[in-house]
């Protein structure tokens, strides 16, 4: 009877996982993240965020604070040219230069990456949207509008730079 006793209350206790497996935890995310990319891949939608609000928020912020510009990076200066980025300003020679908003988001990528070429996808993309890729007289013609407004000679610029058959590039703003 005690050998049946004994078989019972073995069968009564948990089994235990044997100590070379990863802990419970690891392998319910690990069979939780199949399930879910399994569920994905046969159309499911899924509203639950892989963190929560606050984290999303905390990212969120630190990702605009980032992408902002600092206090001393907000003024770019080449010569008489000079172009603040926190209150949207350009100014040649003391004078406000009017620029349209396609001016000035074309100038403000340019100025920002300055002495870096942008290659001609890379600026149709960020300006007008990546349905706009293959539009290559949309940003030919601001150029030459930012050119005339800009620089002192146009057929001689010193500040916007055309690398040919690959982009342009803005020359001397706090490089």
């Amino acid at each position: 009877m005690s050998d049946e006793h004994a078989k019972a209350n073995r069968q009564r206790e948990p089994k235990r996982a044997p100590k070379n497996l990863p802990p419970r935890e690891t392998i319910l995310q690990v069979v939780g993240d199949l399930f879910q990319s399994f569920a994905l891949s046969c159309g499911a939608v899924f509203d639950a965020l892989p963190f929560g609000s606050r984290e999303l928020l905390a990212r969120v912020r630190t990702t605009l604070r980032r992408s902002q510009p600092q206090a001393a990076e907000a003024i770019f200066c080449n010569g008489n040219l000079e172009m603040d980025l926190s209150t949207r300003v350009v100014r040649k020679n003391g004078q406000e230069v009017k620029l349209t908003p396609t001016e000035y988001a074309l100038l403000r990528l340019l100025v920002v990456h300055a002495g870096k070429v942008l290659t001609h996808r890379q600026l149709l993309a960020e300006v007008w949207g990546p349905k706009a890729v293959e539009q290559t007289q949309y940003f030919r013609v601001h150029i030459a509008h930012l050119r005339e407004k800009l620089e002192d000679n146009v057929a001689q610029p010193k500040f916007i730079i055309t690398e040919p058959a690959v982009g342009y590039r803005a020359i001397g703003f706090n490089e």
